[in-house]
């Protein structure tokens, strides 16, 4: 009677154990995938008459990423033309930083190709490259 008392009551104590301490395994991070976040700028606030260019820049890249993530190819392609005529016009109005501006321009090219080949993973990171390179301009 003593010993299934005992063994009734540590299995009791057993079950409230692991029921308040839950067993989990500790979750690894994987290190191979890149955490996009989007940035949502507001219509409202103007964006500074120096700057409003390379704002527009920013603004098709953010909408080529959208495009991607939302496996919409055909806007993400269109959105990619008006990035190349922006990038064109910007052109023209600046003041000369070659080497950015040779590295932004083969950043592109490299986005067309992911665009083209469709790899949402891809695009984001090109995007996340041309971002970078478009905010090392300065303001024409």
């Amino acid at each position: 009677m003593r010993r299934r008392l005992l063994l009734l009551f540590t299995l009791v104590i057993a079950v409230v154990l692991f029921g308040v301490f839950p067993g989990r395994a500790p979750q690894k991070k994987d290190e191979s995938r890149q955490e996009v976040q989007f940035l949502r700028f507001e219509p409202s606030a103007p964006a500074p008459a120096g700057l409003t260019p390379l704002w527009n820049l920013q603004n098709h890249i953010d909408e080529i990423s959208e495009a991607a993530l939302q496996k919409d190819w055909a806007l993400a392609s269109q959105r990619l033309l008006d990035l190349e005529d922006a990038w064109a016009n910007l052109g023209a109005k600046r003041k000369k930083q070659l080497a950015v501006e040779q590295e932004i321009s083969r950043a592109i090219d490299e986005l067309r190709f992911k665009v083209l080949s469709r790899s949402e993973r891809e695009v984001l990171a090109a995007a996340q490259k041309l971002t970078r390179l478009v905010s090392e301009l300065s303001p024409p």
